[in-house]
């Protein structure tokens, strides 16, 4: 996964996941080291709140979605 790199170009802290997440930096940090895979639900709350899609996290897709907000996407 690549969550790290997705999470710094778009001007995230870990933190802030976590917080969205509703779980402790350290373990939201585990699953961008690799230590700890998210479930399947969490996976999906993180692409979301990155808007990108689940197979960009993974690398299956390799263009991320335009670079619309979440404001932007509801109103389309």
């Amino acid at each position: 996964m690549k969550l790290k790199d997705i999470r710094i170009q778009k001007g995230f802290t870990q933190r802030d996941i976590a917080n969205y997440l509703g779980c402790a930096p350290s373990v939201y940090s585990r699953y961008e080291t690799g230590d700890r895979e998210p479930s399947l639900d969490v996976l999906v709350k993180i692409a979301h709140y990155l808007n990108v899609s689940v197979d960009f996290i993974l690398g299956i897709e390799t263009s991320a979605p335009s670079a619309l907000n979440n404001y932007e996407v509801a109103l389309i």
